[in-house]
């Protein structure tokens, strides 16, 4: 039965409600323009996984989502605080066979019948994820704390097995078990959780600092007096400077110009597939 209060979630993406894990469609587009691709083909597994999580975890754990980092591509994947600790958990949709073989990820190739490197090396991704986080914790905390990092693999037909894996995969029929261990588990207290909480939010902050423009303040530097020959050819720079790029002006919901034209193809896009799926029906019918 899940539990009466489930588990907290703080998202942090700018676009998406703080509170909740779903996203709409008009949403993960706008996750893709800051994102990337890949984050919004890959953020339906973050959902099904939050949608697990609630279903075992009650409000004394913590999911953090769209963490993003300073000088690095793409937000964090969810992060789970709560009594049994901090735990990185990477979710995939991946179908196949797989294999976690020490700091690797492998998928078998069934033309081949053998194991062949999996591209992207999600096991390679999550390590780095974690040493990140460990490293920023560990600098700020009076005691040390260690990060577990599971990669999850949601989708039923999926079967995962590990040879002395740096990273323990969970299948989504061990998934249960495995948030049931969480929920008994009493290492740390709130106040260690809200402390997580803040360094994580300090962070976030930073990284949004990072992306700003650095302005240099005028008087750094003393100006020398001009004189005429500067002056003149100052203002010989400065008529083609005025015909430079302007800044991006943003539309209605946020939106910049380059922004709503992607937006527009993809609207063409489908209503062009509905168009056909449509006429196709009615030819067989």
């Amino acid at each position: 039965m899940p539990p009466i209060n489930p588990l907290k979630i703080l998202n942090l993406a700018p676009f998406a409600d703080s509170r909740s894990a779903t996203m709409t469609w008009l949403q993960r587009l706008q996750g893709a323009l800051q994102y990337g691709w890949r984050w919004f083909w890959e953020y339906p597994a973050q959902e099904r996984l939050a949608q697990v999580l609630a279903e075992h975890l009650d409000r004394r754990f913590l999911l953090v989502l769209n963490l993003a980092w300073p000088n690095v591509q793409g937000p964090f994947p969810p992060i789970l605080l709560g009594p049994s600790g901090i735990h990185l958990l990477m979710p995939t949709l991946l179908r196949g066979e797989f294999r976690v073989r020490e700091d690797r990820l492998w998928v078998y190739d069934t033309r081949k019948q053998r194991f062949k490197p999996h591209k992207p090396d999600l096991v390679q991704e999550l390590l780095q994820y974690r040493q990140r986080l460990e490293d920023f914790l560990n600098r700020h905390l009076s005691s040390p704390i260690a990060v577990e990092a599971r990669l999850v693999f949601l989708h039923p037909s999926t079967y995962v097995d590990a040879l002395q894996a740096q990273v323990a995969p969970l299948m989504v029929d061990g998934l249960a078990r495995y948030l049931d261990q969480l929920s008994h588990q009493r290492k740390y207290q709130r106040q260690h959780i809200q402390q997580w909480l803040e360094l994580l939010q300090s962070q976030k902050e930073a990284s949004t600092v990072a992306e700003e423009p650095v302005r240099e303040s005028p008087r750094a530097t003393p100006r020398p007096r001009p004189t005429a020959h500067r002056t003149a050819a100052r203002s010989r720079r400065a008529a083609p400077a005025r015909k430079g790029p302007r800044s991006r002006k943003r539309g209605p919901l946020g939106f910049t110009r380059q922004q709503w034209i992607v937006l527009s193809v993809l609207a063409a896009l489908n209503i062009l597939l509905l168009v056909i799926t449509l006429a196709l029906i009615l030819m067989t019918s």
